[in-house]
């Protein structure tokens, strides 16, 4: 729109008025600038101010740290007060086990004391048990050791001989020898028959079987010594 325009629609009397009509004042200008520099900063502000409130809302619904803390708080309290009890239970078993073990004179006399009498118990049962053993088996290897010497057969291995009658009875004197009819000679490897006078003598009888070994004493039987010239 020109100023002629205005100038022939009578809207301004003259050509002042119409050049205010086509040019706009200053200091509208300036309000509708400020106004729409101000709209402009709602339009910016306006979603930071939405997202402020949003996160102070989310903000609000979350649980507050001493409140996420003070269950795991809790539990370490418990869980430290349980280790100081056991740290001291412990050390209070370690002072006593130690007090148990600590050497003292009354305690080493003790020991010593059982010691001895549990070493005499053992010398004195051994020799309950033992020692008899020991001495009737020593008693009966003495005795079979002299009825082996005593035998009346040993000596004939050193050139003697044994007479005997016809029935196997020892004959230890010469009138004994004298009124038999029949002498029997026993050596070491055999018999020979003979008569008192120097004739020949009839023929010799079989001699006796033998008799059975006799049997061992046993260790709760009497020492028996039997006749050695049987």
């Amino acid at each position: 729109t020109t100023l002629a325009d205005y100038a022939a629609d009578r809207r301004a009397p003259t050509p002042t008025a119409a050049a205010e009509l086509a040019v706009p004042v200053r200091a509208e200008l300036a309000a509708t600038l400020a106004d729409l520099g101000h709209r402009q900063r709602q339009c910016a502000l306006r979603p930071v101010s939405l997202g402020r409130e949003r996160l102070e809302a989310r903000v609000g619904r979350l649980p507050r740290p001493e409140a996420l803390l003070q269950g795991p708080a809790q539990r370490l309290d418990e869980q430290g007060e349980r280790l100081r009890r056991a740290l001291r239970d412990r050390a209070s078993r370690g002072r006593e086990a130690l007090g148990r073990l600590r050497l003292s004179p009354a305690i080493l006399e003790r020991g010593l004391r059982d010691g001895r009498l549990a070493l005499a118990g053992q010398r004195l049962e051994s020799a309950l048990v033992v020692r008899p053993i020991a001495e009737r088996r020593a008693a009966l290897d003495a005795l079979a050791r002299l009825a082996e010497q005593l035998h009346p057969d040993r000596p004939l291995a050193r050139g003697y001989v044994r007479v005997m009658d016809g029935e196997g009875r020892t004959l230890t004197s010469r009138t004994d020898a004298a009124a038999k009819d029949r002498l029997v000679l026993k050596f070491h490897d055999g018999e020979l028959g003979a008569t008192p006078d120097g004739s020949a003598a009839p023929p010799t009888p079989p001699s006796p079987a033998p008799k059975p070994p006799r049997a061992r004493r046993t260790a709760g039987t009497p020492a028996r010594q039997d006749d050695l010239f049987e």
